[in-house]
């Protein structure tokens, strides 16, 4: 059986300033605009993925990368996506 091993976003994006300075402040904001539009999906969805649930409304079939002008560059995000058109992530806004 696979384990999965869960990363702590928080502590990426802290590593990525700390390793790079301000220069990973473009990674920092990618990593927490990715984590953002995975906390609003499965808000939307009504559970996390892999779990089943009786508040389930819908599915999640990954992501759709996104990309944003910001003052770092050029940022591409995964967007969440849904099977359900009332669902659009912020980022696509």
């Amino acid at each position: 059986m696979a384990t999965r091993v869960e990363t702590n976003p928080l502590e990426a994006a802290y590593a990525a300033l700390l390793e790079n300075g301000l220069d990973g402040a473009g990674e920092a904001l990618r990593i927490l605009v990715n984590e953002a539009a995975k906390i609003e999906r499965d808000e939307f969805i009504g559970a996390r993925p892999y779990e089943r649930s009786a508040t389930r409304r819908d599915v999640a079939p990954g992501f759709k990368p996104k990309t944003m002008l910001t003052r770092f560059g050029e940022l591409t995000s995964g967007c969440g996506r849904s099977a359900s058109p009332r669902f659009t992530c912020a980022a696509r806004r």
